[in-house]
């Protein structure tokens, strides 16, 4: 006979790890929203940027959803008190990655370019790198997430896969900031300093890949 959810706490562990799977997927599909955003901008398609960029808020909406339902679930003791508090973090810096991903949409939408400064930062082979580096660092914090249930011995070796692609992404951020600030022209102040902002902001999806791994990291160390 199938336990009421309330009397069977396996399952309402089982059911929330569903849901901040999910809620990892849809971050996931906000970076990579956002690389096809800049993809199309690279080649001046502004109509398909901004299709692009809806995507990117439908996912990032969807994930605020599953954050707040995996937050119930939780309260609700699905784990003893200290692990609880780790479960929340966790799908808090979830939930950043796709906030960093719109964000950084918002930024790189809003920032003018009458003279195609824009279009060739998208173009660059330091800001693709850069993107596809932290869509790699998110699918392996999945992959951990993945191994939860399964095998935890893997995790570690996964865990310092994510430092480096984190670390990778940061080196691909620095070398696009120093082409950006070395351009030449008073008159590209104001875009330097929002596709300045734009790498910032989606810096954070790799950030967060990597503080979700060390949440991960301590879960197990209290005996998860």
């Amino acid at each position: 006979m199938k336990l009421p959810e309330i009397l069977d706490p396996a399952r309402r562990e089982r059911d929330i790890l569903s849901l901040i799977d999910a809620q990892a997927q849809q971050s996931l599909r906000c970076a990579e929203g956002l690389k096809r955003l800049i993809t199309e901008l690279s080649v001046g398609n502004a109509v398909s940027a901004s299709v692009e960029q809806s995507s990117i808020g439908r996912a990032e909406s969807e994930a605020d959803r599953l954050d707040v339902d995996s937050s119930l679930k939780i309260a609700k003791g699905a784990f003893f008190g200290g692990m609880r508090q780790d479960f929340l973090l966790l799908i808090e810096q979830i939930d950043d990655i796709a906030d960093a991903a719109w964000d950084a949409s918002k930024l790189i939408i809003s920032t003018p370019s009458p003279n195609g400064i824009v279009a060739d930062f998208c173009g660059w082979k330091e800001v693709m790198g850069f993107l596809d580096t932290c869509i790699s660092a998110i699918q392996e914090f999945i992959s951990v997430l993945h191994l939860l249930p399964v095998d935890k011995k893997k995790i570690f070796d996964k865990i310092a896969e994510v430092r480096e692609l984190e670390e990778r992404a940061d080196s691909f951020k620095s070398e696009a900031l120093r082409k950006l600030l070395s351009a030449d022209g008073a008159e590209n102040t104001l875009q330097i300093i929002q596709l300045r902002d734009f790498l910032n902001v989606a810096d954070n999806m790799a950030d967060r890949s990597q503080d979700a791994t060390q949440t991960i990291l301590i879960m197990l160390a209290k005996g998860y």
